[in-house]
């Protein structure tokens, strides 16, 4: 595995191989991963916020990309235009937005489990199972990873379906398998008032679920390009019953 520290985060995505992000497309289908790969998505506002907090959280000390447009400023004015002349090409805002990332900040670095120091925005490549990958780590303190997800609600019980239903057991597992470490901390902060946070430790039984998984995708991938086919769904007729909970 190659480590980089101080990787800019536009140098690291044009860098070539599998992220754990693009194996979450291909675990839907190989036909959704190659819609993904090859018409990106436009970042949504909730997207960019993520990035906000992250940019704040691990690194402070490079200019913001975002700019927070004036309480009241109206953009026909020619005061209005003279600032979106000034602040074109950043990531524009309102007040409330740039409250809330503030807020959530805050909120993850006063956490008692975030440490005190550690490598932020760890960039690494190298192969799993004979697969080029790459993966950036939100921070890398002694022998664990430390990762922040934003979300709705960080109560163990939402958390735990969350992390589930996103596949961060598969991120976890990933990542610890690129820098070498068995420890994975996600630190799950609210983006509303009052900003509770939470922390949770991934347990060897979702590591090890996480990295079964991953390596299933793996190789789904390597079929894939073996064969140049990426199909969607089964084409089977399922039986479709009720939920479990009806």
């Amino acid at each position: 595995m190659t480590i980089s520290h101080d990787m800019p985060d536009a140098e690291y995505r044009a860098l070539p191989g599998l992220s754990q992000s693009a194996l979450k497309a291909l675990a839907r289908s190989p036909a959704h991963f190659r819609e993904a790969q090859d018409h990106p998505i436009e970042p949504t506002e909730a997207m960019q916020l993520g990035r906000i907090i992250h940019h704040l959280a691990l690194t402070p000390g490079i200019a913001p990309f975002w700019s927070v447009r004036p309480e009241g400023m109206d953009g026909r004015t020619k005061e209005g235009k003279a600032w979106a002349e000034a602040n074109a090409g950043s990531v524009i805002i309102k007040p409330d937005a740039a409250m809330r990332c503030t807020g959530t900040v805050a909120a993850v670095l006063s956490h008692p489990a975030w440490p005190g120091g550690g490598d932020a925005e760890v960039s690494i490549t190298g192969e799993l199972d004979g697969v080029q990958v790459k993966g950036r780590l939100d921070l890398l303190a002694g022998s664990t990873v430390c990762d922040i997800k934003t979300t709705q609600d960080a109560r163990p019980e939402a958390f735990q379906r969350t992390f589930y239903t996103l596949k961060y057991h598969v991120q976890a597992a990933f990542y610890c398998d690129l820098a070498g470490v068995e420890d994975f901390v996600f630190v799950a902060v609210e983006t509303e008032p009052p900003f509770a946070c939470a922390a949770y430790r991934m347990n060897k039984a979702a590591l090890d679920a996480g990295r079964e998984e991953y390596r299933r995708l793996l190789a789904l991938w390597r079929r894939c390009m073996d064969s140049g086919e990426w199909p969607g769904y089964s084409a089977a007729i399922h039986n479709l019953d009720l939920p479990a909970w009806a």
